[in-house]
């Protein structure tokens, strides 16, 4: 079995939701807060869960909403989060808005359409039962994706975005470019 290598995710947005206490892991407190990305293509920004440990929050300085983000992303009951690992706090003049991620996954569903998108679930782990995200390939890519395999290992750049729910936002990945 392959294992993951690659999982980084970069964001730069206005903090939409302060940081507030999620959970506890090892001993450690994580807490979560949203992020708003503007996108050029929508109408509307992406609202991206952050996760960020304890000992970060409390270096952070509360004079600017704007966020820089640098993670990777954690796959949790079928939701996706960014854990952070740095961020900074930067002036909201000079920074456009951000969403980048690279990533290796393994596809543990066979690839469907919808419309004229391909839907694609990836997983950081290859068995069929674990968390996922959906990712939406279109056009060349799309082309390519419908022929891979179940438990084929992925790499993948793209970006998270979000999508209006009666329970709230969920996240999926646009994929901008993929290869096995």
């Amino acid at each position: 079995m392959f294992e993951i290598t690659n999982n980084k995710v970069m964001l730069r947005g206005k903090l939409k939701d302060d940081f507030a206490f999620y959970e506890e892991r090892d001993g450690k407190k994580f807490y979560k807060g949203t992020v708003a990305v503007k996108s050029l293509q929508r109408r509307y920004e992406d609202q991206i869960d952050v996760l960020i440990n304890e000992e970060q929050l409390l270096e952070r300085e509360n004079a600017y909403k704007k966020i820089e983000i640098k993670g990777e992303i954690e796959l949790n009951k079928d939701k996706c989060n960014v854990l952070a690992q740095k961020l900074h706090y930067l002036k909201e003049e000079y920074e456009p808005d951000l969403n980048f991620i690279f990533l290796e996954a393994y596809v543990i569903r066979k690839p469907w359409k919808k419309g004229q998108n391909v839907i694609l679930a990836i997983s950081l782990k290859s068995q069929q039962n674990s968390p996922y995200i959906k990712c939406v390939c279109s056009g060349n890519i799309a082309k390519r994706v419908s022929g891979i395999q179940v438990c084929k290992k992925v790499k993948l750049d793209g970006k998270i975005v979000s999508k209006r729910r009666k329970e709230g936002y969920i996240n999926e990945v646009l994929v901008c470019q993929i290869e096995q």
